[in-house]
């Protein structure tokens, strides 16, 4: 199957292969399926101590996935491989252990009518910008995800797939505006800058995010039995500005 790009990578002994991919391409793939559970998985045990996890899922069905991205949106995913036995070059069978997507950043207000805003930062989550040449500037990362199996974790496999997520968002709007200097501004005097938005739960996520360099731009309390959860929580807005 055609990908955008296909890289083998090693790490701590056992081979890995990460596919950038399209949304058609991903609504192809025979491992979709598979894809989903990954992700639906890491939702009901990562979100298990804040909502009932009986019934949860992140993903309902396959398309359900797909339709999540506009068309120039993309994912990445990580899958390990499994050797055939003497011949370590090749390989009998992968299966999926990371992923990510990355979509054209949307206002949805019912995200945040649920809550009270406590917080009234520079950074909104009101206003994606977007140029007048049609370039997309603002992003959003979505159904970020790693295999429960804990062989998996601490390897930094999330991580890579969000880097060539930012990678490809800003080869694109870099592409299309013809051009850039080294000042931060392309060939027309334009700002040459993508905005990589993150919707989450504060305490679940916040503190990985900030780790990576997404910054709060709006947080708000939701009162106990909001989203069916157990206890009070903050939904928050993170964001990210990538010079290209």
């Amino acid at each position: 199957m055609d990908t955008f790009k296909c890289t083998p990578l090693e790490i701590s002994g056992t081979s890995y292969e990460m596919q950038l991919l399209s949304p058609s391409q991903l609504l192809q793939h025979p491992q979709l399926q598979s894809i989903c559970s990954v992700i639906n998985d890491a939702y009901i045990t990562h979100f298990q101590s804040l909502v009932p996890a009986s019934g949860a899922t992140r993903v309902k069905h396959p398309s359900e996935l797909v339709s999540e991205l506009h068309p120039s949106g993309a994912c990445c995913v990580i899958f390990a491989l499994q050797s055939t036995g003497r011949d370590v070059e090749s390989y009998s069978e992968s299966f999926p252990v990371a992923f990510a997507a990355i979509k054209p950043y949307q206002v949805e207000f019912e995200h945040f009518a649920i809550g009270e805003r406590v917080t009234t930062d520079t950074e909104t989550e009101l206003k994606p910008e977007r140029h007048e040449d049609g370039a997309q500037l603002d992003w959003e990362l979505t159904a970020v995800a790693v295999h429960q199996d804990k062989s998996y974790a601490k390897k930094g496999l999330v991580t890579r797939c969000i880097v060539e997520l930012e990678r490809y968002v800003c080869s694109a709007v870099s592409s299309s505006f013809g051009g850039k200097s080294t000042k931060g501004v392309d060939n027309v005097g334009r700002t040459s800058e993508v905005v990589i938005w993150v919707r989450t739960i504060q305490e679940m996520n916040g503190t990985y995010w900030a780790r990576k360099g997404y910054k709060a731009s709006a947080v708000y309390h939701c009162s106990k039995g909001v989203l069916g959860a157990f206890d009070d929580f903050h939904l928050i807005t993170l964001v990210k500005r990538l010079a290209i």
